[in-house]
């Protein structure tokens, strides 16, 4: 105690100088001095919120808490818990494999004044009360983490009660008690084709394998059941199995420039075969993959070139994604490289087969074509009767004619008047092309 705070009496003496009595200094000594705090109770709510594509059964539950701490605090703790313990079941379960799909927030909160001891008390009775009352709301504590049910992911009825072990184990005894009906059919089906992916025509098991793969059903209350399925050669998703299997065939060719009709025949005891026997659609055959009709989806759709490693690789290879715009750019090459470009209707080009232009003429020539030939003279041909190649690329025109390329070349006064038609063409073709783009300026500039 500071001097300055202190009193006579604090020295032995009473008022005036006289000795304060001993038993009014006992009574003071014993008397101690209440301490008054304020408590914030809050009641908490974890909602998972997977994206529609997930198509989860357990989207829109909700775990249900209570803490006196700040709401940043209790979340921290309950995910460096999730991690460390490793729990199979409820909310710590749920988080662990889908850790960035929650809403957090506080759902209702109170402030509790008064003694220390008191206003704890009262705040802790307010929580276990509210938290009860909305986990009810929410449908009850945790009853199947392997179905679409009203429920929360709370393994209690609130308000610091309950054996979250024993609810869990009711759960797995009833998951399992479900699994006795599947199993005998799993067994059969894996003793005959050597695998458990079960195609959904399947009356007895086609529904329950889907299942299984997009809401995890059975094998998250029971890990053991995964177990048992891995084991029989299951495969969690066939979708990607199904077009990594494509691309690793697409990647073996030397030219994975396949005309549409082409069919990769597959060898029965290959590791693609036994595979693809898997996960191959319901109009798939076993032994066949249409590779022509996968490269011409990538081509129009762009089909799984969305993974860029893949993509690289496939262009790598000499892989061309559009074969119609590379052939037009090979004959203008080649076209342009003469000095005189009027050929006669039959001229072929033969092409070195060392050559830039050979090897990606083999790329992208049809079945009919060989390997080191171009058809130039029957090419001229077309461009002067159908306007081939410079309809829609006036320089290219241009610089054909520069080079004395004859639109007729049997009358001078035709040519020229040919010539004089295509950049009519290529005018108008502009000023349409600027148009638009002007109408597509003004529409920005009033919307």
């Amino acid at each position: 105690m500071d001097i300055e705070s202190r009193t006579l009496f604090d020295y032995g003496f009473g008022g005036r100088g006289t000795k304060r009595p001993r038993e009014q200094e006992n009574q003071e000594n014993q008397t101690i001095e209440e301490i008054f705090e304020t408590i914030k109770g809050k009641i908490y709510k974890w909602t998972f919120i997977p994206p529609d594509s997930l198509n989860h059964w357990l989207s829109g539950i909700s775990y249900i808490g209570q803490t006196m701490q700040s709401l940043d605090k209790r979340t921290t703790q309950h995910k460096i818990a999730a991690k460390r313990d490793g729990k199979d079941y409820g909310l710590h379960a749920l988080y662990i494999l889908f850790p960035n799909f929650w809403k957090i927030e506080i759902v209702d909160e109170r402030q509790f004044t008064g003694p220390q001891p008191e206003a704890r008390a009262a705040a802790s009775t307010w929580m276990n009360d509210r938290e009860r009352a909305l986990i009810k709301e929410h449908g009850g504590k945790l009853k199947n983490m392997d179905a679409k049910l009203k429920q929360t992911l709370n393994l209690t009825d609130g308000g610091q009660a309950g054996d979250p072990k024993k609810n869990w184990q009711k759960m797995q005894a009833k998951t399992r008690a479900q699994w006795k009906k599947y199993s005998p059919l799993f067994d059969a089906f894996f003793h005959k084709h050597g695998h458990v992916n079960v195609p959904q025509k399947d009356t007895e098991l086609g529904s329950v394998v889907p299942q299984i793969r997009s809401r995890n059903s059975f094998v998250t209350t029971c890990p053991e059941i995964r177990t048992y399925l891995e084991k029989r050669n299951f495969i969690w998703n066939v979708d990607e199995e199904h077009g990594n299997i494509i691309k690793e065939i697409l990647l073996s060719y030397d030219n994975p420039n396949k005309a549409r009709t082409y069919v990769e025949k597959l060898d029965p005891e290959s590791d693609w075969a036994k595979r693809w026997k898997m996960v191959r659609h319901e109009s798939e055959k076993e032994d066949e993959i249409n590779i022509g009709s996968i490269i011409h989806s990538i081509r129009s759709a762009k089909q799984f070139v969305n993974d860029p490693i893949f993509r690289a690789q496939l262009l790598k290879n000499g892989f061309v994604m559009n074969v119609d715009e590379e052939r037009r750019n090979i004959s203008k090459e080649i076209l342009l490289s003469y000095d005189n470009p009027n050929k006669a209707q039959t001229y072929v080009e033969k092409l070195d087969p060392e050559s830039d232009w050979a090897k990606r003429w083999k790329m992208v020539r049809y079945e009919s074509e060989k390997d080191n030939e171009i058809k130039i003279g029957t090419i001229i041909n077309n461009i002067r009767q159908r306007g081939d190649l410079i309809d829609s690329d006036p320089d290219f025109f241009e610089t054909l004619i520069a080079k004395e390329f004859k639109m007729h070349t049997q009358d001078a006064k035709k040519n020229q008047e040919r010539i004089e038609e295509k950049r009519e063409l290529h005018r108008q073709k502009e000023k349409a092309l600027v148009g638009r783009e002007d109408k597509l300026i003004l529409t920005k500039w009033t919307t």
